[in-house]
């Protein structure tokens, strides 16, 4: 179970970095990050799954996509309040 939770740990230090990244850079790649980060993060979260899937790793595989599907979750439903809040106001 511990290493489920280790595999959503690096699914999330790997959004940090790249966040901080996004936002060093500023400007609207922020913006576009924001929105797009549930099919940017297919680009890393991917190859990170199948690699630990290919090294029998099932737990860090379970975990990382857990982490993913996280991040999709609350992106949606970040998404759908913004933007019915910008519907209303």
């Amino acid at each position: 179970m511990l290493k489920v939770f280790a595999g959503m740990g690096m699914v999330l230090l790997i959004h940090l970095v790249i966040f901080l990244l996004v936002a060093l850079l500023g400007g609207y790649l922020f913006i576009l990050f924001l929105l797009g980060l549930p099919v940017l993060q297919l680009v890393y979260v991917l190859p990170l799954a199948w690699w630990f899937r290919r090294q029998k790793r099932f737990d860090y595989f379970k975990g990382v996509l857990l982490g993913a599907g996280l991040t999709l979750l609350l992106s949606l439903i970040a998404g759908l309040y913004f933007g019915l809040l910008g519907v209303t106001n």
